[in-house]
């Protein structure tokens, strides 16, 4: 069986829209559900209760609607179990709802796993929030670049890196099929550092070539890291990466237009 079996119910899309979820095939989301709540699907999303969002609109205060209560089930699903054989039939079973009501909030598999993949990483706050401490900080930019491998890199964040190479596993043999994850991949980190290596001086496309240098080598600790390398033997080696990567940066910066005489080359201690 192909593993990413649809089983789509594209026919039947028209009768979803104007069904309650009793109505649904399966009878929508079982009782037992501590947060299932009726929905009339053209009537909008409802909340679920109790149930908070993390959606960062709303600071994650606001009602959890049963879209974003499914995506929460699906990323804990996947988190533990991973995505190879992954059917939404089974997925929806083990979750508390049915492949209908999967593909009605998702339209694709394909969407769902992309859209769980980054509601898992917005569960761990030190692995997008080194985003913030790369940005807002005056410290030079070796020790930020260190402090956001640490945050990569910490314990809490194994199982999601573990999943994101399974997903950009699948996407790369699957071509057509995750586009848009192949597309996102990377693209914010590598955006925010090529921000900073901006600011240092250096002019673009340099810049941006330095930052997929710096990306790719962290793409590349992570991998090892998951295979339970010494996190002190990674940690070395970013330390000697940043070091020559903040060398490359005063370096280019030195021979550009707008930056210095590049005559001093620094270390990472001296920042860059």
């Amino acid at each position: 069986m192909n593993i990413f079996d649809q089983e789509t119910v594209a026919p039947e899309r028209a009768d979803l829209a104007s069904a309650t979820t009793s109505e649904l095939p399966g009878g929508g989301l079982p009782a037992r559900d501590p947060w299932a709540v009726p929905r009339d699907p053209a009537q909008g999303e409802q909340s679920t209760g109790d149930a908070r969002s993390t959606d960062p609109a709303d600071g994650g205060t606001g009602p959890m609607t049963e879209r974003q209560r499914l995506l929460h089930l699906v990323a804990q699903h996947i988190l533990e179990h991973g995505v190879s054989g992954l059917t939404l039939r089974n997925l929806g079973r083990a979750i508390g709802t049915n492949n209908r009501m999967l593909l009605y909030y998702f339209d694709s598999k394909e969407n769902m796993v992309a859209a769980a993949l980054t509601e898992a990483g917005a569960w761990e706050p030190r692995f997008y929030g080194t985003l913030v401490d790369l940005v807002d900080s005056d410290a030079p930019l070796a020790d930020r670049l260190v402090a956001s491998w640490a945050g990569i890199s910490h314990p809490a964040n194994r199982p999601y890196i573990r999943l994101f190479f399974e997903i950009l596993g699948l996407a790369l043999h699957e071509k057509g099929r995750y586009d848009e994850f192949l597309q996102g991949v990377g693209s914010l980190w590598l955006s925010q550092i090529a921000t900073e290596v901006r600011a240092e001086g250096v002019p673009d496309p340099l810049a941006t070539e330095l930052a997929q240098e710096m990306l790719a080598v962290w793409r590349g600790l992570q991998f090892i890291l998951v295979h339970d390398e010494d996190p002190e033997v990674i940690e070395r080696i970013n330390r000697r990466s940043v070091e020559g990567f903040c060398a490359r940066v005063a370096a280019a910066a030195g021979a550009s237009p707008q930056g210095g005489t590049g005559t001093a080359v620094p270390t990472a201690e001296a920042g860059c």
